[in-house]
């Protein structure tokens, strides 16, 4: 990790400001990280508007990624996250459906009774082509319903 944050050391020298060292190489690898994570975040706010009808739970707006984390609470009308879930496995791709320990959220956003939330996580290991093909994926499934 800290190696990432020498290759970055020009770029957040501001933000990083008279740390030195180990503790400075690390502080710029969690920026790097942070501004990648960001990219992911705002590459699949864009693409939500290419699935017709998949529900975003959360702030949606590409200029606001700052705000939020880069994993996503969709849901897809006619399908249970549970069903989505699945069929993005059998092309690959690991999501999480129900509540995932945030069962009062999903109470009061009345989606309990209905399967709670498909959830996608993007992190720092992931990539802009891995955002795209299951983007790409969830069309073929919505396609072929």
């Amino acid at each position: 990790l800290a190696s990432i944050g020498r290759d970055h050391l020009d770029h957040y020298g501001a933000e990083i400001g008279e740390l030195s060292g180990r503790r400075r190489d690390l502080r710029a690898a969690m920026l790097a990280i942070r501004d990648y994570e960001r990219q992911l975040s705002r590459h699949f706010l864009e693409q939500m508007q290419c699935v017709a009808e998949l529900e975003l739970y959360g702030i949606g707006d590409p200029e606001r990624v700052a705000e939020r984390v880069p994993t996503f609470a969709v849901t897809l009308p006619g399908w249970t996250p549970q069903q989505l879930s699945e069929a993005l496995g059998e092309r690959g791709f690991t999501t999480w459906a129900g509540h995932y320990y945030a069962l009062a959220l999903v109470e009061r956003l009345n989606r309990h009774e209905t399967g709670g939330m498909l959830r996608i996580g993007c992190a720092h290991y992931n990539t802009i082509a891995e955002i795209d093909a299951i983007f790409a994926a969830l069309n073929e499934i919505v396609a072929g319903r």
